[in-house]
């Protein structure tokens, strides 16, 4: 086992040694990596425990079956990124790459292994990743044991249920699962000091996920520009700051902080060339894409994406009402939970002053940012700023604040407990327990939940999408999987599909090109506008009742599509056949004559 609790000392046995759950240092907050290096070698093992214990969190949370709900849309681009000829012709798979870092890291992986094995890999090294560096932040307000863990528990639970524009940092496998890791070690970094490492770990994080690394860098600097100039200006690096001399010296203090790192121009110059790379290598293929668009063509399709596509996660009026107050129930939490002070406690946080008030305010320009969102959400629907609003609205405005909240409660939380858990009070040390016990039964109740799920979440959202019922979902899934897997075995490599369009696993099943769907929108000007144009033609159905499907079309659209588009068979629902009937000279080639399935496979008269 390995975590065995002494109930006399408050302590816990781990790989054979007594650590405390949370042991409170006085004055080791701000040093605590210092501290712990000078302890050296023998608290490696409690830090692998701690990262074995929250990487089992993650496991929990998110270990759902393969492909998860992005896990569709990006491993397939990676997989034809080295691979072009798989797929050939698929409108979304042959669009620009925006991440093309990620999808060159991954590729070659995906040309040797299976798609699912690949997201399995990918998982493995994210939650890894996410593991360690919330260690690395809890480590840097003291807060250790089960209680990094716990705290992972609180945090995630906090991010799916109070997030307003729909962002997560644990789940599938993508170039965000990659990047906000690092966003998590610049904070560790930050509650340290060490400010020329921040920049480097967003850096790193743009380059993976260019919107991520660029919220993270604009968050540090403003909470770094706040403690240097604001009413916090009377810290160390604040003072420090004005007694620079010369504007290089100011300019390398605040960049590296109060470190004597910081010493020589040498320096200065590699962390700027490493940020600049950085954002440089994920921002360049998206500027790359649209310089052949005129400038109404980039409109037309920020448009697409804000208002039409992608609603939910940049447009405040996509936000659903239940979205909008679990945000500010954790809003008020957050706020009840920085007021909140406890007898005898506040000496002991005073040793954490200066990490919690940098972390505080990081958490502030996170909403800063978010109300930058909701203005320009408001000039976006009229008036004379509507088209920069519009562009500027695809930088995800509300994501930054979406993660930083539940963090900052999650550690804020975490700091109290450890302090609680070695107090005098009788009181406050049960309450600690407690609270660690049920945050351990909530992870494993999330456990249970994803060992009983068999449905894959990109099927659950996709085909299977306005479904409640479990048993009807997981048929849906496996009549959906069959189709698929049919495709595969016995149409050509170079076939065009029509599909459902609100699916979002053909190309991870069936390996085949498809015409369009709802979720495989592209990123680039000219790609968005073509995906909008053919989204519009399945939509062409004249009829208003639930389940209309390319059937449904009026017969000289369906044959234009078919002939203007070369496709070469039709992947549609048993029930639009049995509704629609079958169009005449097509052939139904899947499943048998006389047969019936979920749903059949058309290949159309020419």
């Amino acid at each position: 086992m390995l975590f065995t609790q002494d109930t006399t000392k408050g302590k816990f046995r781990v790989a054979g040694r007594m650590i405390g759950l949370g042991k409170f240092e006085p004055g080791a907050m701000g040093q605590s990596a210092k501290h712990d290096e000078a302890r050296g070698p023998r608290k490696v093992a409690e830090v692998f425990a701690e990262v074995a214990c929250c990487l089992v969190v993650c496991l929990c949370f998110a270990a759902n079956a393969a492909p998860d709900v992005n896990e569709s849309h990006y491993l397939t681009r990676s997989r034809h990124f080295f691979q072009p000829e798989w797929c050939a012709g698929d409108l979304f798979l042959e669009s620009a790459d925006a991440q093309w870092i990620f999808f060159a890291a991954t590729g070659w992986i995906a040309g040797m292994v299976s798609l699912e094995t690949l997201a399995w890999m990918g998982r493995s090294i994210s939650w890894l990743m996410c593991s360690a560096s919330f260690v690395f932040v809890c480590r840097g307000l003291g807060i250790r044991g089960l209680l990094p863990a716990a705290m992972l528990v609180l945090f995630l639970e906090l991010n799916r249920s109070g997030n307003l524009a729909g962002e997560w940092v644990v789940g599938g496998f993508e170039a965000k699962t990659l990047a906000w890791p690092l966003v998590l070690t610049a904070t560790g970094m930050m509650l340290r000091q060490r400010w020329g490492m921040v920049w480097v770990c967003c850096s790193g994080a743009a380059a993976l996920h260019v919107v991520v690394g660029w919220w993270g860098i604009v968050g540090f600097a403003l909470t770094r520009a706040a403690m240097c100039f604001g009413s916090w200006g009377r810290s160390s690096s604040g003072e420090n700051l004005q007694r620079a001399v010369g504007p290089m010296e100011q300019v390398k203090t605040f960049l590296f902080g109060d470190s004597p790192v910081r010493r020589g121009n040498g320096k200065l110059f590699l962390l700027l060339i490493s940020v600049a790379a950085g954002f440089v290598g994920g921002a360049w293929p998206m500027l790359v894409a649209n310089s052949g668009t005129t400038p109404d063509e980039i409109d037309a399709a920020a448009r697409i994406q804000v208002f039409l596509r992608l609603p939910h996660h940049l447009l405040w009026s996509g936000f659903t009402a239940t979205r909008v107050v679990s945000f500010v129930t954790l809003l008020l939490l957050w706020s009840l939970i920085r007021r909140y002070r406890v007898r005898g406690t506040q000496r002991r946080m005073q040793a954490y002053a200066l990490p919690l008030e940098q972390l505080r305010v990081f958490t502030a320009t996170a909403l800063v940012a978010g109300f930058g969102g909701l203005v320009l959400s408001a000039g976006a629907e009229s008036g004379p700023f509507s088209s920069p609003s519009v562009q500027l609205l695809r930088l995800y405005w509300f994501r930054l604040q979406d993660v930083a909240v539940p963090l900052a409660i999650a550690l804020e939380c975490g700091t109290l407990l450890a302090i609680w858990w070695n107090t005098n009070s009788r009181r406050h040390r049960m309450v600690a327990r407690m609270v660690v016990c049920l945050l351990v039964l909530a992870c494993g109740a999330e456990g249970v939940g994803r060992i009983r799920d068999r449905v894959p979440r990109a099927c659950e959202a996709g085909i299977a999408a306005g479904e409640f019922d479990g048993a009807r979902i997981l048929a849906i899934t496996r009549n959906w999987q069959q189709a698929c897997e049919w495709c595969r075995q016995n149409t050509p490599p170079d076939a065009m599909f029509l599909t459902p369009l609100h699916q979002q696993t053909f190309h991870w099943y069936a390996e085949r090109a498809e015409f369009a769907a709802w979720k495989h929108a592209p990123q680039d000007a000219a790609g968005l506008l073509e995906w909008q144009r053919r989204v519009a033609l399945l939509q062409m159905t004249g009829r208003q009742e639930s389940g209309a499907g390319v059937l449904a079309l009026p017969r000289e659209y369906l044959d234009w599509i078919v002939s203007g588009y070369e496709v070469d068979f039709l992947l549609v629902w048993q029930r639009e056949v049995d509704r629609e009937g079958l169009p005449a000279g097509w052939v139904q080639v899947y499943p048998e004559p006389g047969k019936k399935a979920g749903f059949c496979v058309l290949k159309p008269g020419r």
